[in-house]
């Protein structure tokens, strides 16, 4: 079995004038885009398949939840380590599990 490997090559020096620092999100931000990523859960289809609805208040305790966890992943691993991608994976995975409950 061959393994594949992948290498970075640095981008070309042209490239430079397209690309911009935007920064990190203060924790303030970060935790109001979580809640409404989290509280879009009950827009999903499988959500409204099983009839159910998730309270504001288990809305609440799942997002702050998930940015206690970052903030524990930002400070044991790297800054890098987690972004607001993996949120809507839990997203994903959440009702996913609640439909096949």
């Amino acid at each position: 079995m061959s393994k594949l490997v992948y290498t970075v090559r640095p981008l070309p020096e042209s490239f430079f004038m397209f690309l911009w620092d935007y920064g990190s999100l203060t924790l303030d931000e970060e935790s109001t885009i979580t809640r409404k990523i989290i509280s879009s859960i009950n827009l999903h289809p499988n959500m409204a398949e099983m009839g159910g609805l998730i309270t504001e208040e288990n809305i609440n305790g799942v997002a702050k939840c998930i940015c206690y966890s970052q903030a524990f992943i930002r400070r044991n691993e790297a800054k890098w380590a987690v972004s607001l991608r993996d949120v809507d994976r839990f997203k994903r995975l959440f009702c996913y599990f609640f439909k096949h409950n």
